[in-house]
């Protein structure tokens, strides 16, 4: 993982790190952090946290930003 979750609060999360392919830093909307135990232990992470956007589903999932997508596939 190239991202590490701090909670802000007993209930709500954020995770922060770099781009998989640009490097740059990127930092996620808070979320549930029930929901994403939930996420680590099996449960499918629209269901488990559905207050994310996809961009950040995508971030928690593959470690890739919004800015790292369009990158990759800029040309198509």
């Amino acid at each position: 993982m190239l991202y590490k979750v701090r909670f802000i609060s007993n209930t709500k999360a954020v995770a922060k790190g770099h781009c998989s392919l640009t490097m740059i830093p990127y930092e996620t909307k808070p979320f549930s952090a029930k929901g994403y135990q939930r996420w680590r232990n099996g449960t499918l992470i629209h269901t488990a946290l559905p207050e994310l956007d996809l961009d950040d589903k995508e971030f928690l999932m593959s470690g890739i930003s919004p800015m790292g997508w369009e990158m990759q596939f800029e040309d198509e």
